[in-house]
């Protein structure tokens, strides 16, 4: 019976210290050994930046909202787009390009951590991505940028080259969205001011064809005149109705008033042809193409001045509105390696082991029970 008994026990503690074996102290020796032994150090480099605008015409209240909300919706912007730049497929063409960033990853680091020879421009990427984190920090408008890599110098001159492209970025966009508004504004004032010399033109044909310097004027000074005339008429007929009151219809005096009344109502026939009627050539009709003429002339100058305004205004806030990278700290070269965090690993997978190890304990019982 005892022996029975023994034999029992034994064959528990077996099952026991085989799983326990098995589920504890194989895979903790395993992790033990990579990352105690074999898994590469990895250093990590920070900088720290920020986008701004150099032109300083903001008052007191946007100012103080521009703080209070991390440097402005603008500000913000800018460096949620440069964020997605440095973790973009054109960064790491730029960084595989200046500082060798494949054959970094390929040539150190052990082989569970490198990046495998045969890797797509894909998963490239994703190994990028995973060495590379860029956190925006919505309270200050900071940017801090993280590189890690097996070397701890190439960390640094990686982050650096990040920092170099970021602000080549930030000044080539800034400068090509100043530039083309001004090469659109530029253009528009070219335009205005071919108008007004094309219409300035025509005035001048104008008065040279009809050797006239202003027919509006001209027809208002002939009017005048022709009013002039017209009340001497009605004067003179009055006084010849009063002379043949008292004289005869032949009388010498008459029939010169006579000839005189004629002459000037011919003269007054004249000067009203002179101003309508008939064709092309009248002053009336000179002064209303005149006049269309003049208010084209008009219209190109006042959309020259607006348009000459435009453009200076924004050549001043081109200057105004050019952005730039301010650095607020320096890419470092770590002394110690951060990652990968030894200690911790291999105390939180023995917890977790145990914790495993347990669970399993307690399902096994409770089959067994139920088969009892």
């Amino acid at each position: 019976m005892a022996k029975s008994i023994n034999a029992n026990l034994w064959e528990k503690c077996f099952k026991l210290s085989k799983s326990f074996l098995l589920i504890v102290v194989v895979p903790f020796l395993l992790i033990a050994i990579y990352y105690g032994v074999i898994a590469s150090p990895r250093y990590v480099s920070e900088s720290k930046i920020t986008v701004r605008q150099s032109g300083g015409g903001q008052d007191v209240g946007s100012l103080a909202v521009s703080i209070l909300s991390g440097g402005g919706s603008s500000s913000r912007e800018d460096n949620l787009y440069l964020r997605e730049y440095i973790l973009s497929l054109d960064m790491l063409q730029y960084l595989d390009a200046s500082v060798g960033l494949r054959k970094a990853y390929q040539g150190r680091g052990d082989y569970l951590s490198r990046l495998l020879p045969w890797a797509s421009q894909e998963d490239f990427l994703n190994f990028y991505r995973k060495h590379v984190s860029v956190n925006y920090d919505a309270v200050t408008g900071v940017l801090t940028i993280r590189t890690e890599a097996f070397d701890r110098a190439f960390a640094r001159r990686m982050n650096a080259a990040i920092m170099y492209q970021c602000e080549k970025f930030i000044n080539d966009n800034s400068h090509r969205i100043s530039n083309e508004q001004l090469r659109f504004i530029s253009s528009e004032l070219t335009r205005a001011n071919e108008e007004l010399l094309a219409t300035k033109q025509k005035v001048l044909a104008f008065q040279n064809r009809h050797n006239v310097l202003d027919p509006v004027e001209q027809a208002k000074a002939m009017s005048a005149f022709v009013l002039q005339l017209e009340a001497e008429v009605g004067r003179q007929e009055a006084e010849l109705r009063n002379m043949r009151t008292f004289l005869a219809e032949n009388s010498t005096q008459v029939v010169a008033f006579r000839e005189k009344l004629g002459a000037l109502k011919q003269q007054l026939q004249n000067e009203k042809q002179k101003i309508s009627g008939g064709p092309a050539g009248k002053l009336n009709t000179m002064s209303s193409q005149f006049m269309l003429l003049q208010f084209q002339a008009e219209f190109a100058l006042d959309k020259y001045k607006a348009t000459l305004a435009a453009y200076e205004k924004e050549r001043v806030e081109a200057s105004r509105k050019v952005k730039n990278l301010v650095v607020i700290s320096s890419p470092h070269q770590q002394e110690e390696a951060e990652y990968p965090r030894r200690q911790y690993i291999i105390f939180a997978s023995l917890v977790g082991l145990l914790i495993l190890y347990g669970i399993s304990r307690l399902i096994i019982a409770t089959i067994e029970d139920h088969k009892d």
